[in-house]
């Protein structure tokens, strides 16, 4: 039992760890892998060793009568939720048609096989296990409950910053979908991006910034203000590298009323303007998309705070996007901003 008891808790750090810095989607797609070889190859190796069987697991059922049941339907919820979760945040525009054949079936395969082999009756429940992933379970369900959240009285109104459609690659009312929601300076930011020209190839196959479709793209004001802060000199960041130092790198921020927009990670030397200058709304070019600061490939972040010094943000307001038809929309991941 200590064995079980050690392994849940590990489990749990990890967990509540990657839930804290906004991965735990990568941290679930590790454990659905190593679990599936690591119970894939001890079910073989005790059924080939004779250690069980058809008639032991057929004792254990008996043995075990509804709590068995019990346990698979826990089992059953907690892998069901799970792959509701990743099959919901896989970025698809990230990747070529096969590569989405292929992920998309070991999303499927991958909890399917865990469960069944979960499943198979053994001589007495494992109850740190059956209690974490009844927590767990819960807690999915609350996520997942809170990101269908998109109405809010607080929001700001904004058009895109590209001229052509973009998509959201971090955004929305939980850190399951948004890794900005856990942290109060950034908690309704978002991270966007352009689609790419040839959706044949893979952003993971990328190489150089000029890469990336979104790098060295124009971008315009969001809204009309004033600006009242910029940074322009920091150096684009080679791929999967961050400047630590200067964390937005290149920005800009805009007054507006009593709020702040913040767009970060410009291209460098791209925005031409200065402290005091007017912006006006969809027309004044304030710069490119770059990969400037704590960005390990081009995006653009943005959020609308209610400080101009960052360091002393408090609050964060979500943001709706005018669309063609005249109304304004909430945006969350994998979500597209059209022009």
């Amino acid at each position: 039992m200590w064995i079980e008891i050690i392994l849940v808790c590990v489990l749990t750090a990890v967990f509540f760890i990657s839930y804290l810095i906004g991965i735990l989607y990568n941290a679930l797609n590790g454990y659905l892998i190593l679990s599936c070889i690591g119970m894939t190859a001890i079910t073989l190796f005790k059924f080939f060793t004779h250690q069980f069987g058809f008639e032991y697991w057929s004792n254990n059922l008996t043995l075990l009568g509804r709590l068995y049941w019990l346990d698979c339907a826990i089992k059953a919820t907690y892998f069901s939720l799970i792959f509701i979760y990743i099959w919901l945040r896989l970025p698809e525009h990230s990747f070529n048609a096969q590569q989405r054949k292929v992920i998309k079936g070991l999303m499927v395969t991958l909890p399917l096989s865990i469960g069944i082999l979960m499943g198979l009756p053994s001589e007495e429940v494992n109850w740190p296990q059956f209690i974490f992933m009844s927590i767990f379970s819960l807690f999915l369900v609350y996520e997942l409950l809170r990101y269908q959240r998109i109405n809010f009285d607080n929001a700001v109104i904004l058009l895109s910053p590209f001229k052509q459609d973009a998509i959201v690659l971090q955004g929305g009312a939980s850190s399951l979908f948004n890794h900005h929601f856990n942290i109060t300076q950034q908690r309704w930011a978002l991270d966007i991006e352009l689609f790419e020209e040839d959706m044949s190839i893979s952003t993971t196959s990328m190489k150089t910034l000029e890469d990336f479709n979104s790098f060295a793209k124009p971008l315009f004001a969001p809204l009309s203000g004033e600006v009242i802060a910029l940074a322009t000199d920091h150096a684009d960041m080679p791929l999967g590298q961050s400047d630590l130092d200067n964390l937005a790198g290149n920005y800009i921020i805009i007054k507006h009323g009593d709020k702040f927009l913040m767009l970060s990670h410009l291209k460098q030397h791209s925005c031409k303007l200065q402290r005091g200058d007017i912006v006006i709304e969809g027309q004044t070019l304030i710069g490119e998309c770059g990969n400037s600061g704590n960005s390990t490939h081009p995006h653009l972040h943005m959020q609308v705070q209610n400080h101009a010094n960052f360091d002393q943000v408090t609050q964060t307001y979500p943001m709706y996007f005018k669309t063609q038809s005249g109304t304004a929309l909430f945006k969350r991941a994998n979500d597209i901003i059209a022009v």
